[in-house]
């Protein structure tokens, strides 16, 4: 098998690395993603672990375009939806830590706490403990705020997205070609200028704490994944 070199670092890796962010940039590297999950969606496949390790850019160019890449987790759901549950704990949706069984869905809510994240340098469910009780509980009532001052400046049109893809009922998240064409994904409702250098301090604070606290919960028992998910 012959697969892509991506030498180019993550999406966080590369943020952090940058003096500078900003919406548009966070639109665009955001659009490109979304082609890939189309792309991976049209054909009935789920990627279920999609988080910023897994959005690489291909080469150390400023300009250069990121990939989605692992599909090690990847799903078939033409022969019908999934049911274990795996993927990353910041990044799984409500149904995958209810041990319902799911589908394409999962990855739009996935790319709802990626663009959270990536618009103002932490996630919209995180306990501060680590305590995944804690935090599955959270991502099961799919609850979050927008809080001021981090969001004051980000525009209505990336709030609304995120708002349409973490729904806790996932038939009523959009779909990734929904998503596509987005005012905010197509840069039509996107706020200008660089955000600000609290952003970086906060996007370095998560950076560097991140992977020890996006525990995995590929293979954990089944009551020690889902016991903590409980209401």
């Amino acid at each position: 098998m012959v697969v892509e070199l991506c030498d180019g670092g993550d999406l966080f890796e590369r943020v952090v690395s940058l003096k500078a962010f900003s919406e548009t940039a966070a639109s665009h590297v955001i659009r490109q993603v979304v082609s890939g999950l189309q792309h991976l969606h049209e054909r009935g496949f789920v990627h279920r672990d999609l988080k910023p390790d897994n959005i690489m850019y291909s080469t150390k160019d400023e300009d250069s375009p990121v990939k989605v890449i692992d599909f090690g987790l990847a799903g078939n759901t033409i022969g019908g939806p999934c049911t274990t549950p795996c993927g990353t704990a910041h990044y799984a949706a409500p149904e995958v830590l209810e041990n319902q069984s799911y589908g394409i869905e999962v990855d739009i809510w996935s790319l709802g706490v990626i663009i959270y994240t990536l618009l103002c340098g932490y996630p919209p469910f995180f306990d501060s403990s680590n305590n995944m009780k804690n935090l599955y509980h959270s991502i099961k009532k799919a609850k979050f705020t927008f809080p001021s001052p981090q969001w004051d400046s980000i525009s209505d049109g990336a709030k609304d997205l995120i708002k349409k893809c973490l729904v806790k009922n996932a038939k009523e998240r959009l779909t990734a070609a929904q998503v596509s064409v987005h005012p905010w994904v197509t840069g039509h409702l996107v706020s200008q200028g660089v955000f600000s250098d609290d952003y970086l301090t906060q996007m370095q604070r998560w950076q560097s704490t991140r992977h020890q606290t996006e525990l995995s919960i590929e293979g954990r028992p089944e009551t020690d994944a889902l016991d903590g998910a409980s209401s």
